[in-house]
């Protein structure tokens, strides 16, 4: 290949300038694209092509290319200013496949085996997993898989999508394994979600243990609960050999959302997931269950809470993992109905400490970030603190915006460098406890006898 940078250059600017703004020619190059990778990639590479398109494969830049060329005729998109001939006939000749058969449901597996109530087992061939993701009839669902990758919306910067977090060089190694035949077959699972379906009868799925079937019903989602990258890989490599010919294990389960994410965190205990998702989905214990709970009863925390470290610039604001030990470290709790009852408890304060801070905790977060530690993530460690003591101390969630609002959480403030959790220009190495005792030793009293003196 000549002028691999100067190609990729281009790719990059004809994607952001013309077919990120433009919905039909977005369409159009996904259909295009659709014989040689996932739609899926294709909208992953179209929404953020500064950070996919140099990666890429040369095979699939030159179609890349081509469609965009088919779409626009751009002169610094013609292939044959940067490919061989024999280069351009190798790829031309490499992906033949054709599975245009429709699918939908209700759908029909065959030779299926009843483990239990809601837990069958059979096999899958890769033709039909292709058929499958290419009629959209299984799909990805980010609450019961690995942790998804926040992107914002490019129409509306407010907006927070998760899509999948797939690894291409993993999905391109399982494809050249099942080419090879090589791949160990590990089973997949799916899970018709409980609830789901337009059924009459409100069943997911139908077995017939005469015939060995098993139907999943109209109206069902059908979720990949492990198995997405090996899927991915099976298309992969029928694209490049449509007559290929290998069989999966499959296990098809019809679970609630807890109940999936449960069996994921059980079946990833040794395989490599974070273990901070790994510890959310199980819920090993009273701390992690109530972090869950906060989050999913408070709307406005949901994308603002995040696995792993946060970027400088990243509008989030604290972690699973710092959240979850706060609360163990600040609640004892015997069993669920104490959980359940300090979830509701906790998710009411940070519902009024948001809305009574809405620009620092709901607005620009990264941009106050930069002045202020009132959005730190390790501030909340404090934050619990506060919230145990308050609760303890019967002192009504309303006065939040006094307590708050009478800090000066300013980082010109000398007392933060004062008390170690703010010196030249950064915060100290994992300030949490600091901030839980900054917490603790604040002076709430006052509050109390304003609640005593309304009371009466």
């Amino acid at each position: 290949m000549k002028n691999r940078e100067t190609l990729v250059r281009a790719i990059i600017e004809r994607l952001s300038e013309e077919i990120q703004p433009d919905k039909k020619l977005k369409k159009k190059l996904k259909v295009d694209m659709a014989k040689y990778v996932l739609p899926g990639d294709m909208q992953d590479y179209i929404v953020r092509p500064e950070e996919k398109i140099p990666s890429l494969d040369n095979e699939i830049l030159y179609f890349i290319a081509s469609k965009l060329y088919n779409i626009r005729a751009t002169m610094s998109l013609k292939v044959d200013e940067y490919f061989t001939p024999r280069e351009i006939k190798e790829y031309e000749t490499s992906y033949e496949l054709e599975i245009e058969e429709t699918l939908k449901f209700p759908y029909t597996f065959k030779d299926v085996v009843k483990v239990d109530e809601g837990d069958y087992l059979t096999t899958i061939s890769a033709q039909e997993i292709y058929k499958l993701m290419n009629n959209h009839l299984i799909q990805y669902n980010h609450d019961t898989q690995r942790e998804g990758r926040k992107i914002k919306s490019k129409k509306d910067p407010n907006i927070v999508l998760t899509v999948p977090k797939t690894d291409a060089r993993s999905v391109r190694q399982i494809a050249q394994l099942i080419a090879e035949n090589k791949l160990i077959k590990t089973v997949i699972t799916f899970n018709a979600r409980l609830g789901s379906t337009d059924d009459e009868e409100g069943e997911e799925l139908y077995y017939d243990e005469s015939s060995k079937s098993l139907t999943v019903t109209e109206g069902t989602l059908l979720d990949v609960l492990d198995g997405f990258h090996r899927m991915q890989g099976v298309s992969l490599a029928l694209t490049k050999n449509p007559k290929l010919d290998t069989t999966f294990k499959l296990n098809i389960l019809n679970f609630s959302k807890k109940q999936a994410q449960q069996y994921f965190a059980q079946i990833n205990t040794y395989n490599p997931v974070r273990k901070d998702r790994v510890k959310e989905l199980g819920e090993s214990n009273y701390s992690d269950f109530v972090t869950n709970q906060i989050v999913n009863n408070v709307g406005d925390f949901k994308d603002r809470i995040v696995h792993g470290g946060i970027g400088s610039k990243q509008d989030a604001l604290t972690t699973y993992k710092i959240l979850s030990e706060a609360i163990e470290k600040e609640f004892s709790m015997k069993n669920k109905a104490e959980a359940i009852s300090i979830s509701r408890l906790l998710s009411n304060f940070f519902k009024e400490l948001f809305y009574s801070f809405p620009n620092e905790f709901l607005g620009d977060i990264s941009d106050v970030r930069e002045k202020s530690l009132i959005n730190m993530p390790s501030c909340f460690s404090g934050y619990i603190v506060l919230a145990k003591r308050m609760i303890e101390e019967k002192v009504s969630f309303e006065f939040i915006s006094d307590i708050i609002g009478g800090i000066d959480f300013l980082k010109e403030n000398p007392y933060w460098e004062e008390i170690g959790i703010y010196k030249d220009g950064r915060t100290i190495r994992k300030p949490n406890d600091k901030f839980a005792e900054f917490f603790r030793g604040l002076d709430i009293e006052k509050y109390k006898e304003k609640e005593e003196v309304r009371s009466e």
